[in-house]
């Protein structure tokens, strides 16, 4: 008959197979990686083609109404704006291959060579990393929160490192500003422009209430800007969607700047800056609240639809509001319309002990 395995010979064939499966994890972990960093490149890169898209539009915006203004004898300087669309339409048409190719690649897991072979399961993120509510949900109201509804682990791994990428980026830049203090007002003036020129061009009631006494924080006044940027384009967007409105009432949008509170990671109270941005509109259907700010998601109206938009707008804004230690807060007002809310405290973000 067949020899039986020797004490030894069991023993070392158990340590090759030891061997063979640790480096089948490794050999999955090194792919999960490298995963984790392309999608990390896809998307910071979608992010960027929206700001830039975004500031393309404030462009052409200027340009359309310089052109309404000029009088038609000043052959020169509407010259001058005509150059300015097209060069602004050029730079469009530059983006669209690029654009296309970015949404057109979602994030994979690679295949794993050990077929059935799983990574360890990711630790859960630690509490209090999400965005801290006030009070339970009303029925006709939410707070929108962070995350939707699934999506796999890559995913999970890509936002947390874009997160943190996003913090760094908050930090370092924030070094060049003096002393870290912003003047929100100060900050965010060129986009009060922009919002001004898109209201106009659009007939849309536009309103910036500027406290002079609003607090001043410590953030980058770049990213702030970036940050109420979105949420003001989206809702000079998407108050033209006028649900109930009477045909009477104006499409408005009004961005406010003053003193706030919020509430602490304990429940104590923080004194802060709060931007108010609110608008007219149809607002957001209720089952949307919670998933407005989940990257890609738009809602799923019908007229949402039809206006040009990628969804990361808000997304964006939530994470770089969370960057510099603040809330985003969205709600649906009576009779109709959304305000979106952002905070920040006084003392900018506390490091963690």
């Amino acid at each position: 008959g067949e020899a039986e395995w020797t004490k030894a010979e069991r023993e070392q064939i158990a340590n090759i197979a030891t061997v063979l499966a640790v480096a089948m994890v490794l050999d999955q972990r090194r792919l999960w990686e490298e995963a984790v960093q392309a999608s990390s490149l896809r998307i910071m890169l979608s992010e960027t083609l929206h700001q830039v898209k975004n500031s393309l539009s404030a462009v052409r915006m200027f340009g359309k109404l310089l052109l309404r203004r000029l009088p038609n004898d000043d052959q020169m300087n509407r010259e001058l704006a005509k150059d300015i669309l097209i060069q602004s339409d050029r730079l469009v048409d530059l983006l669209l291959p690029i654009d296309a190719t970015v949404r057109a690649s979602a994030p994979s897991l690679p295949a794993s060579r050990a077929g059935r072979l799983a990574l360890p399961p990711r630790a859960k993120p630690a509490a209090g990393r999400g965005r801290e509510q006030k009070g339970a949900p009303r029925e006709d109201s939410a707070k929108a929160r962070r995350g939707g509804a699934g999506g796999d682990g890559l995913e999970e791994a890509v936002q947390e490192l874009r997160v943190e990428q996003q913090q760094a980026a908050v930090v370092s830049r924030g070094k060049g500003n003096a002393g870290g203090w912003c003047d929100a007002s100060e900050a965010i003036a060129p986009v009060v422009s922009a919002g001004q020129a898109i209201a106009e061009f659009d007939e849309v009631s536009f309103n910036a209430i500027l406290d002079p006494g609003a607090p001043r924080v410590i953030a980058d006044p770049r990213v702030l800007s970036e940050a109420v940027s979105n949420v003001l384009d989206n809702a000079l967007k998407y108050v033209l969607i006028r649900g109930g409105a009477s045909p009477d009432v104006k499409p408005a949008v009004c961005l406010t700047v003053r003193r706030g509170e919020g509430v602490g990671p304990r429940g104590g109270k923080l004194v802060g800056l709060e931007i108010v941005v609110e608008d007219n509109g149809k607002g957001v259907a209720p089952d949307d609240l919670d998933l407005i700010c989940t990257r890609g998601f738009r809602g799923r109206s019908p007229e949402v639809e039809k206006i040009e938009g990628s969804g990361l707008g808000l997304h964006i804004t939530d994470h770089l509001v969370r960057a510099m230690g603040g809330t985003l807060e969205l709600e649906n007002v009576a009779p109709q319309g959304l305000r979106v809310r952002i905070f920040l405290p006084k003392g900018g973000k506390k490091k963690s002990t």
